[in-house]
């Protein structure tokens, strides 16, 4: 992944752990040139929806998006809320690695542009 990263302006990533898109806009200005990748969980993305992201991405069109939804469910469930997100256009995507293989599969299908990440233990455990 660190190889991938460096295709970034930096190594580090942000998470913008917030569900205010104005907080987010103010960090990633105050940040933007020292972080290579801003990092939205699932709080922002179910407070503001993909108009949130895209409103984020409109505004700093410079910056690369990881989008940490961990989605986990059947791989066809998974497959399609990944398609539905081809529009947003982000760098990166969470899934859970417990759905397997071929859940993991359904996503990189459908998003061939998007570096899905495999998200194996939650932080909090």
């Amino acid at each position: 992944m660190l190889l991938v990263l460096l295709m970034f302006k930096s190594p580090l990533i942000l998470a913008l752990d917030s569900q205010e898109i104005e907080r987010c806009s103010a960090l990633i200005e105050e940040t933007s040139e020292y972080i290579g990748v801003f990092k939205l969980g699932l709080e922002f993305f179910s407070a503001n929806g993909p108009g949130g992201v895209a409103s984020l991405k409109k505004r700093f069109p410079e910056i690369a998006v990881f989008l940490d939804l961990k989605l986990h469910d059947i791989p066809n469930t998974v497959g399609k809320a990944s398609a539905s997100l081809a529009s947003l256009e982000v760098d990166y995507l969470t899934v859970h690695a417990q759905g397997g293989s071929e859940m993991i599969k359904a996503a990189v299908l459908a998003l061939p542009e998007t570096r899905i990440t495999a998200v194996t233990v939650l932080t909090s455990l």
